[in-house]
């Protein structure tokens, strides 16, 4: 079986290792992809695959869809038996696609904002077979309210890599060294603007914080202005993904989500299976967020109860310790990249009527 990926440049940045963790699991089980990206993305993420197919970008419509075409044109050749979009930007193209080329297609979405953009291209699917997939309850009860009852959904849990012992354990000496990852969106509004006060609050007892805000979307401008002027620059570093940043994500003391991005993000389930300890936003969306069993849950917007978690990295750093690793096999059991890699199969061997192997065992 042969199926094409299509995703954009914005989530390429952003889920790079769960396009990786795709091409090397779903090689061994019979199934090749094709990537189907802007080209300027397709080298510096996707170094091990023979097929693929690259189209220049452009704002202009027609332009785009042009391109698309010859890229359908390019993956007939190459007798694809699927179309998959990666995220609910790529729908409006993979739907196109699935049209020109008479092929099944499975869109996915990874966020509240995404299930709009679904809704939207609806008419496209018509007379066409496509599934959705979401990684979340809520965002199934989000997509079947958009999209309506005579869409195809399915839950597929993203997956991650479990670290074992691959990577020094979190909080080992916090008195003289303590790293923070927080990760945001790239809005400045009220959680961010109080987890800044919180730093600020929390700088003068812990002179070993360093902090290091990864940045899930744009904005680094104004998030910059901001640390400025709260007397943060010593502190702070400001994180863009791409290749190399994962490994640094992983290895923080701990990780803290002030707002509720309503998104699914694999850098934070990363960070859960590396036993790092997350103190989070309430999300209704990321259930995966659980209070005192996956992450604390503090109230965004307030500086005092986020200033107060991190002196707690410090004070009980053994209790932080353990949050992480009943976060960690949490993870293990519902996250692993070999439960990912089955459900995929199942659907598209459901929507090609091709049978194909799974071995449980890997």
């Amino acid at each position: 079986m042969k199926v094409a990926l299509l995703s954009e440049a914005d989530w390429l940045e952003r889920e790079a290792s769960t396009l990786r963790r795709m091409i090397v699991g779903l090689a061994g089980e019979s199934v090749r992809l094709v990537p189907v990206m802007p080209t300027t993305e397709i080298s510096p993420y996707l170094p091990m695959v023979s097929e693929r197919v690259g189209y220049p970008t452009s704002r202009l419509a027609w332009w785009r869809r042009w391109q698309l075409r010859r890229a359908g044109e390019r993956l007939a050749e190459l007798e694809v038996d699927a179309l998959h979009g990666l995220e609910a930007d790529s729908a409006e193209s993979v739907l196109r696609l699935g049209a020109q080329l008479n092929l099944p297609t499975i869109c996915s979405c990874w966020t509240a904002d995404g299930i709009e953009r679904l809704a939207r291209t609806r008419g496209l699917a018509a007379g066409q077979p496509v599934v959705y997939t979401l990684p979340t309850e809520a965002l199934m009860e989000r997509a079947a309210t958009a999209l309506g009852s005579g869409a195809s959904l399915e839950r597929v849990r993203p997956g991650v890599l479990i670290e074992e012992e691959t990577i020094p354990p979190p909080l080992e000496d916090p008195d003289q060294s303590l790293s923070v990852l927080i990760l945001c969106d790239g809005r400045v509004d009220d959680a961010i603007s109080a987890m800044l006060r919180a730093l600020s609050m929390a700088k003068s007892n812990l002179p070993q914080l360093q902090m290091f805000f990864y940045m899930l979307g744009n904005g680094s401008r104004k998030l910059w202005q901001a640390v400025a002027r709260m007397g943060l620059l010593g502190q702070v570093t400001l994180l863009k993904p791409g290749p190399g940043v994962r490994n640094l994500v992983i290895q923080a003391d701990a990780v803290f989500q002030p707002q509720a991005i309503s998104a699914v993000r694999c850098v934070l389930l990363e960070a859960m299976a590396a036993r790092r300890p997350v103190f989070a936003a309430a999300d209704p969306v990321l259930d995966y967020l659980i209070d005192q069993r996956t992450a604390t849950l503090l109230p965004p917007g307030k500086p005092d109860v986020w200033a107060e978690a991190l002196n707690r990295l410090v004070s009980e750093p053994q209790a932080q310790r353990s949050l992480g690793e009943s976060a960690h096999r949490y993870i293990v059991e519902h996250y692993s990249a070999s439960a990912f890699n089955r459900r995929l199969i199942e659907i598209y061997a459901r929507l090609t009527a091709e049978a194909l192997p799974f071995d449980s065992q890997k």
